[in-house]
């Protein structure tokens, strides 16, 4: 969704779009509802829809044995949803298409309605309420809670535990979530009355996220990462009121450490 080419006919974007609403939902934990444990299906894709899959590098797998380095995560199901659907949503308010939606009598089809067997097309009803202004509104809201509940509940929580690559995860998460929802909010289309509503706060748990996922990284020695994360937090700090001095001087510290970190590492294997 990040890099979708801008010759992608709008057909498919509001394909993909009800299912990246759909995978938005909370999805119960195994503990939370009533699994029937004959039924495998059911189990597994409960288990499939909680899962996060990450991928180490080999070289992590045999020199950091802490827990750390996640090269290649995979979010579970109920942030990489509206992670997906946020970035459609931008793509359809820069293409102009929010405004004119709740206009048509039918969806715009694709050479002639030829799509892939088995696709299942989008109905316009479903379409027209799903980026109507007020399910948009409620959709923000719930994504911003949960960008909250992954840096004051998981994060901080694995941090307590001293699992810094689980905590790394979280914030790295909470970052691509805020980030999703800080490009929507300065989209073309997206409302004004949206904008004042939660574009500071979404700002400022942005930054919060990045600071933090860049600690991890600083404290699991991937101080590439780090230094991505820590740049990232104090280019934005400026453009957003809600960040104190403290917290830009922090972010400031892990910059300069991973930089450092990183310029010695180059030193060392350059043998100057």
């Amino acid at each position: 969704m990040t890099y979708v080419p801008e010759s992608l006919p709008d057909y498919f974007l509001f394909t993909f779009l009800r299912v990246a609403y759909t995978c938005s939902q909370k999805v119960p934990q195994l503990g939370d509802a009533p699994v029937d444990g004959e039924d495998l299906n059911t189990l597994n894709l409960s288990i499939e829809r909680n899962q996060e899959v990450a991928r180490k590098p080999h070289w992590v797998v045999n020199g950091n044995p802490d827990g750390t380095g996640y090269s290649s995560i995979l979010y579970r199901e109920e942030f990489a949803g509206p992670i997906s659907f946020l970035r459609l949503l931008l793509l359809l308010s820069e293409r102009g298409l929010l405004s004119k939606l709740p206009s048509w009598s039918a969806i715009p089809r694709y050479n002639g309605d030829a799509v892939e067997p088995g696709t299942k097309k989008p109905s316009l009803s479903q379409l027209k309420q799903i980026t109507s202004p007020a399910v948009i509104q409620k959709f923000i809201s719930m994504s911003f809670k949960r960008v909250k509940e992954l840096r004051e509940v998981h994060g901080r929580g694995e941090v307590e535990r001293g699992k810094h690559g689980d905590a790394r995860w979280s914030y790295a998460c909470g970052s691509e979530l805020s980030a999703a929802i800080v490009a929507f909010l300065e989209s073309p289309e997206a409302s004004a009355k949206l904008k004042t509503k939660f574009l500071d706060d979404v700002k400022k748990e942005l930054i919060l996220c990045l600071g933090n996922a860049a600690e991890m990284s600083i404290r699991g020695k991937q101080h590439t990462e780090g230094l991505k994360f820590a740049s990232a937090a104090v280019a934005l700090s400026g453009t957003c009121p809600g960040i104190t001095e403290t917290i830009v001087t922090k972010n400031k510290n892990r910059y300069t450490t991973a930089l450092n970190a990183i310029t010695d590492c180059v030193s060392i294997v350059s043998g100057s």
